[in-house]
C-alpha cells in the first residue's frame, strides 16, 4: 500500500480493516482460490482501476502510518 500498489487480501484477521474493498484493492473470500484469481485478473486487465486503487492505497497507508507515528510520539512523551 505504501508504495502505491493495490492490494488483494483475504477476509480474515485484520486485513479488511486495512484494505478497503473497491477503494484500495479487493477483499476475497478466504480459502476461495477462484475468488482470489478473479480479483487479481480484474486488476491485471484494468490498468486504470489498478492505478486508482494504488493511489488510494498509498493515501490510506500514509494516513494509517502518520496516525501510528503520532500516537507513538504521544505515548513516548507520557513515559
Amino acid at each position: 500500500m505504501a508504495i502505491g500498489k493495490p492490494v488483494v487480501g483475504a477476509n480474515i484477521a485484520g486485513i479488511p480493516e486495512l484494505v478497503k474493498d473497491n477503494r484500495s484493492g479487493f477483499i476475497y473470500k478466504y480459502d476461495d482460490i477462484n475468488d482470489l484469481a478473479d480479483k487479481m485478473r480484474i486488476l491485471f486487465e484494468d490498468r486504470n482501476l489498478a492505478e486508482e486503487f494504488g493511489k488510494n492505497a498509498k493515501m490510506d497507508a500514509k494516513e494509517l502510518y502518520a496516525m501510528d507515528i503520532y500516537e507513538n510520539l504521544i505515548e513516548g512523551k507520557r513515559n
